[in-house]
């Protein structure tokens, strides 16, 4: 019995602790199930706010259609079509409006802007056109008043200018009347005077055709005593033997004009004792020559310097050929140009005939011999046409081809040569511009030299013009052909020519000269000597005047210039 009491408190305990268990448990189900009811009512009135609000939602959603459809119906005309397709339609319509370019502002003219901001700036440019419109219709109304105004005006001119025409017509036929009897009586007297002038014609070409023999007679009589004066100079120059170093050939040419101040080996500055004092130019040149050694004949130097600076006295030259490497410029050297002259009251004179290459090819150029003389003169020299015993130097280039001339030199050609017809109807004035022409070309310088029409210089001292370039401008001269075929002279020419003495104290017959004026003659024509006629001139006169000849490398060498590249630049400046 003991033993079955403490059995029966345990099984008390294990009753409590599942009650206990079971209240907690219960306990932990109704808070439960009031935290469902909690969150179920929460869950309601959630439920009921979001129906409200999309209630809410679908009333503002219905307004803004309706409001939509108002714009784009405003926008289109047609209130059902998308936004989006009236927004296109509304950027086409601007965009057509910008790039046709009426617009003052075509940047404004966007959606950006706004329909409304677009139709006010489209309603204010209306309005300025219709304003514009109205002024131009007011100026075209005024205009058109004026118009009228001046077609009255016009009809009153027209009436006024067909009277004037009529008395015109009118005056007019009373001058065709006068011209016509003026003109009958022009022909008789012209007539008359065609008569007189054939007369005189005749009796004048009987005069030239003594004029043409008695040249001819001296001509002949000259160049007889030009080859007796050949003979004694070479009788002379053979007794004589040769002279001093200032008698022979190029002597004054290869006398140095100057020598080098200052000039340091290897530098390509040079100082020469030469200045504007001594008419020297920037751009010279000058050829250098040893002072021990003698300049030799073909002028070449050892180097040639152009001036780049000219002081009072003394000039500044730069090296443009440099010297051999054991010839070198030194203080002392001699400097040589033929240009300059030694002289300053004198300018050295060149002639220059002949063609040249001056591109060096190997083929003669035009314009050669201008190119020359171009050079000669920017040096400080002059260039004449003619050589006489004033000029210093003949520069010959090559020699031209023959050509057909009615001059005669040393026998070569005749003057006798008929001269073709000249045409009645060339006016005088039109003969007078190609005598002139021709004049320019020739060298036969008239105001110069003061030659008469008939060829004083024929008989000038300085010797007889064999060229008969004297003769060459001189319209008796070109005239006097006419008519006087060969072999048909006067017999009394002949007896002239046989007493040639009695007629004056140099045996040579005088020639009466030509009237100033020719009134039985009607244009004139002169015949020009050709380049061969001039190249042969002027070496014959050189030669007779003992003037130094110079080819074209020749002269280069002493205008201090190196026939090529160096040469062709200073002729192109």
């Amino acid at each position: 019995m003991a033993g079955a009491a403490p059995h029966q408190r345990g099984g008390s305990n294990a009753t409590t602790i599942g009650m206990v268990v079971s209240i907690i448990v219960a306990v932990l189900l109704l808070g439960v199930l009031i935290w469902l009811i909690t969150q179920q009512e929460q869950l309601r009135q959630n439920a009921e706010q979001a129906t409200a609000a999309r209630d809410r939602m679908g009333r503002d959603l219905n307004e803004l259609k309706t409001a939509s459809g108002i714009v784009v119906g405003a926008m289109t005309g047609d209130a059902n079509e998308a936004p989006v397709s009236a927004r296109n339609k509304l950027e086409a319509s601007l965009a057509k409006v910008r790039d046709e370019g009426r617009v003052p502002s075509p940047d404004d003219m966007t959606a950006t802007v706004g329909a409304v901001g677009v139709i006010d700036q489209l309603y204010t440019l209306y309005t300025g056109e219709l304003d514009a419109k109205a002024k131009l219709m007011a100026s075209f109304e005024k205009a058109n008043a004026d118009l009228k105004d001046a077609l009255a005006a016009n009809s009153d001119l027209q009436q006024k200018f067909s009277d004037d025409l009529a008395k015109m017509k009118s005056k007019v036929d009373e001058l065709q009347s006068a011209k016509s009897e003026f003109e009958r009586i022009k022909t008789d007297e012209t007539q008359a005077l065609a008569t007189q002038i054939s007369a005189k014609q005749d009796a004048l070409d009987a005069l030239r055709r003594e004029a043409v023999e008695m040249r001819r007679m001296a001509r002949t009589e000259l160049l007889q005593r030009e080859a007796l004066l050949d003979q004694q100079r070479e009788a002379i120059a053979s007794l004589r033997g040769p002279g001093a170093d200032a008698a022979q050939d190029l002597a004054i040419a290869r006398t140095p004009v100057g020598e080098v101040m200052r000039a340091l080996p290897g530098d390509s500055l040079v100082h020469v004792d030469l200045g504007r004092e001594d008419n020297v130019r920037l751009g010279m040149t000058f050829s250098i020559y040893s002072a021990d050694e003698k300049i030799p004949s073909d002028g070449r130097g050892k180097a040639h310097i152009e001036v780049v600076s000219v002081g009072q006295r003394t000039a500044e030259c730069r090296v443009t050929t440099p010297p051999a490497p054991d010839n070198p410029i030194l203080e002392g050297d001699k400097i040589g140009n033929i240009v300059l002259s030694r002289d300053k009251a004198k300018k050295q004179r060149f002639c220059i005939v002949g063609q040249f290459d001056i591109d060096f090819d190997g083929t003669a150029d035009v314009r050669g011999r201008e190119a020359i003389a171009a050079l000669v003169k920017r040096y400080g020299g002059v260039v004449v046409d003619r050589v006489d015993a004033m000029t210093d130097y003949v520069v010959v280039g090559i020699e031209p081809p023959l050509a057909p001339s009615n001059l005669t030199l040393e026998g070569r050609g005749s003057l006798e040569e008929p001269f073709d017809d000249v045409p009645a109807d060339v006016p005088e004035s039109a003969d007078d511009e190609e005598a002139d022409d021709e004049d320019e070309d020739s060298f036969d310088d008239e105001e110069e030299d003061g030659d008469d029409e008939f060829g004083d210089d024929e008989f000038d001292d300085e010797g007889f013009d064999d060229d008969e370039d004297d003769f060459e401008d001189d319209e008796l001269d070109d005239d006097s052909d006419e008519g006087v075929p060969a072999g048909d002279e006067d017999p009394s020419d002949d007896e002239a020519e046989a007493g040639g003495d009695a007629d004056g104290a140099s045996g040579v017959p005088t020639i009466a000269r030509k009237p100033e004026v020719d009134p039985t003659r009607g244009p004139r024509l002169r015949r020009a000597m050709t380049e061969r006629d001039r190249y042969d001139e002027a070496i014959y006169r050189a030669r007779m005047f003992s003037i130094p000849r110079l080819t074209q490398d020749r002269f280069f060498n002493f205008v201090g210039l190196d026939s090529g590249r160096e040469a062709a630049r200073a002729l192109e400046q």
